[in-house]
C-alpha cells in the first residue's frame, strides 16, 4: 500500500505563493546586494549669488552618480539644510531660501553621507560706501610719516574703504592727481 502525505506546499498553495515570491523578487531591484548606481556627488543649485533682502530664491539639490550621471532625489529622503548665519537666512525644507537681513550666509544641503556648500550675499540694494583713510606712501618714507613724497619716483596710493553692509560690490577705483593725466586702478591693483 502506498502512503501519500499531505504537505501545505502542494496544489493550490503552492500555485499561489510560488509565483507572487517570484514576481516579487523580480520585481525588488532593493533587494540587490550591490548597488548599480552609487550617489557621488551633491550640489546646491544656484552655488552662489547675490538675493535681494525679503525675496525668497528657490535653491535645488543635484545628485550624480559614479558615473557622473543625474540620479533623482527620493521623496522619503529629503535633504536636511543649513544656514551659517540663522538671522540672516534660513532654508525650508522644501529649499527656500528666505532672506531676512543684510549680509554673507553660507547653505548646507547634507543627503546621507553627501554635503554641499553654497555661499550668498544678500542685500537690500542700497550700501553706503565710505573712504576715509586715503594714503600715498613710497618706500623712503618714515613709519611716522615725516618723511615728504619724492617728485619723480613711483609712489603706492592705499584706500581704505568702509560699507555698511556686506555686499557682493566689485569697487573700481578711479583716480585723477592735481597735474594733468588720470590713472585707473583695477580692483586689487
Amino acid at each position: 500500500m502506498r502512503t501519500t502525505r499531505m504537505s501545505p506546499c502542494n496544489g493550490t498553495l503552492r500555485r499561489t505563493i510560488l509565483p507572487g515570491a517570484v514576481l516579487l523578487l523580480w520585481g525588488c531591484a532593493d533587494l540587490a546586494l550591490e548597488a548599480d548606481r552609487i550617489p557621488t556627488e551633491l550640489a546646491i543649485l544656484p552655488d552662489h549669488g547675490r538675493f535681494a533682502l525679503a525675496e525668497p530664491e528657490q535653491l535645488a539639490i543635484v545628485v550624480k552618480d559614479q558615473n557622473g550621471k543625474f540620479m533623482r532625489v527620493p521623496r522619503w529622503a529629503p535633504p536636511i539644510w543649513k544656514v551659517s548665519d540663522d538671522l540672516v537666512a534660513e532654508v525650508g525644507r522644501d529649499g527656500t531660501l528666505n532672506t531676512m537681513d543684510n549680509g554673507w550666509v553660507s547653505v548646507t544641503a547634507r543627503l546621507a553621507d553627501l554635503t554641499a556648500n553654497a555661499r550668498f550675499c544678500i542685500t537690500s540694494g542700497r550700501t553706503t560706501i565710505e573712504a576715509p583713510a586715503i594714503y600715498l606712501t613710497q618706500a623712503a618714507q618714515g613709519l611716522d610719516n615725516t618723511t615728504s613724497l619724492i617728485a619723480g619716483r613711483p609712489a603706492l596710493l592705499r584706500i581704505f574703504m568702509i560699507q555698511d553692509r556686506a555686499s557682493d560690490l566689485e569697487l573700481e577705483v578711479q583716480v585723477t592727481p592735481h597735474h594733468p593725466g588720470s590713472h585707473h586702478l583695477a580692483p586689487g591693483a
